[in-house]
């Protein structure tokens, strides 16, 4: 029901200005706060009041009990004031609803909550989440209570609900709760044949960071720059890791990803700790930017060039006497990097598939695994740009 017409108060301005007494005032705030969103008082000055209601002020003017309105009937009996009024009373149920439901575990109707991209995104993932059968119910269930948490601390409906999963799953104590807690590979011959091998692009920009290159490469590259180039220390994807590129694009500087590369360097996913995501090497032609980029939907960095990495097989298999826990499918919270991600629709499968978004492109199968370092890899690879 509308603020106005339960309450007996005037609309001035939608959702920012009302007039009623001061019982009336009183009433609509202790409503306010029975729905779940607190009327913070901000302002208090000669009969106006102004509360801070999640992220909106409301101001409420006090008028003599006595004064007389316009009581003009509407034909259904509510008075034309009334009936025109904003529906205030509207937003705050739905979000208080809204919130039980997912306090209770549930997914709530998307009417519920603001029609954002961030909302509808995360809808469509929390029912992935509930219904991903690959998903130990253990894991899940510590996902929705920590989620619960995050939703009953929140003053006002939220405006990305997929970006506050994001941020539940890719934290620091995330990444060991929820990533890469899918369906193991367990079969080598399945690794080597069937997949045809696990691979990884990383991009040459991603590689021309410190960590990534080679100290005594990159003082090659500062010495061949036409610019000034930071310290290696500084160097990173914003300050300096462009240049390079463009220095090697441009052939002013050779590069060879088995010599210019540390051994040490962490293939991670994009924060630290993250997981790396692997494709079928049977599943896409990777030797050419234009058709990686076709087939695996990769970003514009990587028209740059990039380095292909070859997991070796055994690597994929978990292997507890050696602290390896092996690749795993992605499930529906991995998913929650990417709201275009998709689940795999074969249970029995333990991979997942890419979700086309070009014309003709075919789905890839993929998995997640934890952070490794570059030595680990068994061939590295650098495609150029525009060629082979």
């Amino acid at each position: 029901m509308p603020l106005a017409l339960v309450h007996g108060l005037e609309t001035v301005v939608e959702g920012r200005a009302y007039i009623g007494t001061r019982a009336e005032i009183d009433h609509a705030v202790k409503a306010l706060d029975d729905t779940g969103l607190r009327a913070e008082p901000v302002e208090s000055v000669q009969g106006t009041r102004k509360y801070r209601v999640g992220d909106r002020t409301i101001e409420f003017r006090e008028r003599d009990a006595t004064h007389t309105r316009d009581v003009s009937t509407a034909s259904d009996g509510v008075s034309a004031h009334e009936a025109q009024s904003l529906q205030l009373a509207g937003p705050v149920a739905n979000w208080h609803e809204a919130r039980l439901r997912m306090l209770a575990g549930e997914v709530p109707s998307a009417e519920l909550l603001p029609a954002t991209e961030g909302n509808s995104q995360g809808l469509r993932r929390l029912r992935d989440i509930h219904n991903d059968s690959t998903i130990p119910q253990s894991v899940r269930d510590e996902f929705i209570h920590d989620f619960a948490e995050q939703i009953r601390s929140a003053e006002h409906p939220p405006e990305d609900l997929f970006g506050l999963m994001n941020k539940i799953v890719y934290s620091h104590e995330g990444r060991q709760k929820y990533q890469r807690k899918g369906t193991k590979i367990t079969n080598l011959a399945y690794v080597r044949d069937v997949l045809g091998g696990l691979r990884r692009l990383v991009s040459l920009r991603a590689m021309c960071q410190r960590g990534m290159i080679n100290p005594e490469f990159y003082q090659h590259a500062r010495d061949m720059s036409p610019s000034p180039l930071p310290n290696y220390e500084k160097l990173d994807w914003m300050n300096g890791a462009q240049q390079v590129v463009e220095l090697i694009k441009s052939g002013a500087i050779g590069f060879d990803p088995t010599r210019d590369l540390l051994s040490t360097a962490v293939i991670e996913g994009r924060g630290q700790g993250d997981s790396g995501w692997y494709f079928a090497a049977a599943d896409a032609d990777v030797s050419d930017v234009r058709k990686a980029q076709s087939q695996l939907a990769i970003g514009g960095a990587y028209l740059d060039g990039y380095v292909v990495l070859d997991l070796p097989p055994e690597i994929a298999l978990p292997d507890p006497a050696r602290g390896r826990a092996g690749a795993a499918r992605p499930t529906a919270l991995d998913l929650t990097l990417d709201p275009l991600g998709k689940l795999n629709p074969d249970i029995t499968e333990p991979v997942g598939k890419t979700n086309p978004q070009l014309p003709g492109q075919l789905p890839v199968r993929e998995v997640v695994l934890s952070p490794v370092t570059l030595s680990t890899m068994s061939k590295r690879t650098y495609v150029r740009a525009g060629g082979k």
